[in-house]
């Protein structure tokens, strides 16, 4: 088991030992650039790129054990069991990246930053490179019987979905689907640990939220959406044939705006749009509206 060396003298504050502080904000740094510091920049001698991603992953080291400042900055599950680096690479967001970690602990312990407890497993042999039979990356990661990861294991994925759920509550033409915020950030934590495309699920609340299925009563609430998969489901249902109508038509309006001429020539544009998708569904019109907008790279259009 490795741990922080002199972890508890050189990062419990006054405070953190008299239980003043139980979830600390920050964390004690020095400013000085030391002997130490100098040999881990210098840790591959060609680039220096390659010493200061070794102090990145060592400031998301500290960081993981000032947010579980019980145990004493040692690496270790709640049972007590020395975390591997398969465990230890997940905690702090660069999964798949295990034999970096391995390396870059190697030189850490080297300058003393970090050290081995004695009688306990070390982490270093559990990576070998080339083998295949590696653990299973987030995509692959078993559900927890009640839909909910660790706390740690969300952390990575905390600021993108809080700015997701921000811009998402914003959005006048769906307020619901963010009526509980805190419960959707979770649930859309966790889904970013399994792997699932957030931006996707997010973009299936704001249409499913803005259509008469989700303003009912009987609505799925919006935690339920993202556990129970219902992005997965085929959007077409959620629509009424008026609303779907009306859907598409905005993407009509909008590719024959972006047409070059004039307001005539404009309507014109639209009014084939319009001809040509009268039979499409939403979701093939949406699919549509992507390729073509991604093919004009045009910075303008209708944004769900």
């Amino acid at each position: 088991m490795i741990r922080i060396t002199d972890f508890e003298t050189d990062y419990l504050t006054y405070e953190i030992k008299k239980k003043r502080v139980v979830n600390p904000k920050w964390f004690r740094c020095p400013v000085v650039d030391s002997p130490e510091m100098q040999a881990v920049l210098c840790a591959d001698m060609d680039t220096k790129v390659y010493g200061l991603a070794i102090l990145g992953l060592w400031e998301q080291l500290q960081r993981w054990c000032m947010r579980h400042i019980k145990r004493n900055g040692e690496f270790r599950m709640k049972s007590g069991l020395p975390m591997n680096l398969y465990q230890i690479a997940f905690a702090i967001g660069i999964q798949g990246e295990e034999e970096f970690l391995g390396k870059s602990i190697e030189v850490l312990m080297g300058v003393g930053w970090l050290s081995s407890i004695e009688g306990t497993t070390s982490v270093l042999p559990s990576v070998q490179v080339g083998v295949p039979s590696s653990p299973p990356t987030p995509k692959s990661l078993p559900e927890p019987e009640d839909g909910k990861h660790s706390s740690s294991q969300r952390y990575p994925h905390q600021n993108m979905v809080k700015e997701l759920v921000r811009d998402m509550s914003k959005n006048p033409k769906c307020p619901l689907a963010t009526e509980n915020p805190r419960n959707v950030e979770t649930a859309l934590c966790d889904a970013a640990v399994e792997g699932r495309e957030v931006e996707t699920i997010v973009q299936a609340m704001t249409i499913y939220y803005s259509l008469e299925v989700g303003k009912n009563k009987y609505r799925t609430r919006p935690e339920n959406f993202i556990r129970n998969r219902k992005d997965e489901e085929n959007w077409d249902s959620w629509f009424t044939p008026s609303e779907a109508r009306v859907f598409i038509n905005k993407f009509c309006r909008v590719m024959g705006d972006a047409h070059d001429g004039t307001e005539d020539e404009k309507k014109n544009a639209r009014q084939w749009y319009c001809q040509q998708h009268e039979k499409t569904k939403p979701s093939e019109m949406l699919e549509i509206y992507r390729q073509w907008k991604s093919k004009n790279k045009e910075n303008v259009g209708y944004e769900i």
